[in-house]
């Protein structure tokens, strides 16, 4: 009466289910009144002679079958709690323990790893029909069983997911910022590159004069940076600064001369790209065009209008999906 109350639409649904527990009462009450019609009516019995009375009147054969029965029913059930059980904690089992694996591999790989947000959302998605059983209550009504189950296929479903997705929430780039580019190091593939050891100068050679917050001036040594992605073995390195004329028609005419002495091992090819003259020995796909082969680039590109010069070099040694592209095409020249 009380859920008719409240939900009187479901008034059928009640009513059936009341109907089954009543009949379920009394399919039980028909077994007793069986089994107590075997007892003599006549006789006063004690309670352990009540209990020989009641085996001696249940067949052996009949308790035979009842005790195979009741052993293969919780064999089944039994069964079927482990695979739900497995069903609704594996997706948030996996998504705990890949995460953190995930976490510990890209920290240890990448010193700026970039996190991607599809597939922290398509791993949050994979955890919801777990998180919607948990919720949901021990069933009354037929349709919350039938939403369960449903529920349940999908959290099958959702495992696979729940698996792969911690393995993408970070991209392979330990940077796209040139703030956070590091200093040379020993990873560096500058270290081992002929072409760029020549043509890139010592950076303590260039400096520049900066006036602090506090009004005093300080000379400040141009630097590179460089991004290294470790597991496509690939690296891009930028620096650029201004220079005084003279120093600037100096660099522009060594520079040439370093780059007349490389064209016998690389491609060479001169353009225009916005402001600045670019010269670049390269292997691999054309500059200035996205790749999915291997490319090794280093590039000199200078601005007569400020005497800024530009050095970058791109190499990628792994790159047969495309998934890199060198960092200059996202220079806004």
């Amino acid at each position: 009466i009380r859920q008719m109350i409240k939900h009187p639409e479901n008034s059928r649904t009640i009513i059936q289910a009341v109907k089954e527990r009543t009949a379920e009462k009394v399919t039980e009450g028909q077994k007793k009144l069986a089994v107590l019609s075997t007892l003599n009516s006549e006789l006063a019995y004690t309670v352990s002679e009540l209990a020989k009375a009641l085996i001696a009147s249940d067949p052996p054969e009949k308790q035979d079958e009842a005790c195979h029965g009741d052993f293969r029913t919780l064999f089944w059930k039994g069964l079927k709690t482990v695979a739900v059980f497995a069903a609704v904690w594996s997706p948030l089992l996996n998504v705990a323990f890949f995460s953190c694996l995930a976490i510990a591999d890209r920290s240890y790989h990448y010193l700026y790893p970039v996190i991607v947000p599809e597939f922290i959302i398509s791993a949050v998605l994979s955890l919801l029909p777990s998180i919607a059983i948990l919720v949901i209550n021990k069933p009354q009504f037929s349709w919350k069983k039938n939403l369960k189950r449903i529920l349940l296929v999908f959290c099958v479903i959702c495992i696979p997911v729940s698996i792969i997705s911690p393995f993408g929430f970070f991209d392979r780039s330990e940077t796209t910022d040139i703030t956070n580019y590091r200093d040379f190091d020993v990873d560096c593939f500058a270290n081992k590159s002929v072409a760029v050891q020549n043509l890139f100068p010592v950076w303590p050679e260039y400096a520049e004069t900066v006036k602090g917050e506090d009004g005093t001036w300080e000379e400040i040594y141009n630097k590179y940076f460089y991004r290294y992605i470790w597991v496509d073995q690939c690296c891009d390195i930028y620096a650029e600064w201004p220079l005084e004329e003279q120093e600037f028609q100096k660099e522009i005419q060594r520079v040439k001369a370093v780059m007349e002495e490389e064209k016998n091992r690389y491609e060479y090819v001169e353009m225009q790209k916005g402001a600045y003259q670019c010269w670049i020995l390269y292997d691999g796909a054309s500059p200035f065009t996205k790749t999915e082969d291997d490319y090794s680039y280093v590039i000199f590109a200078y601005d007569e209008t400020s005497n800024t010069v530009r050095y970058i070099a791109c190499y990628c040694f792994d790159n047969y999906y495309g998934t890199n592209s060198p960092y200059y095409l996202t220079l806004d020249w």
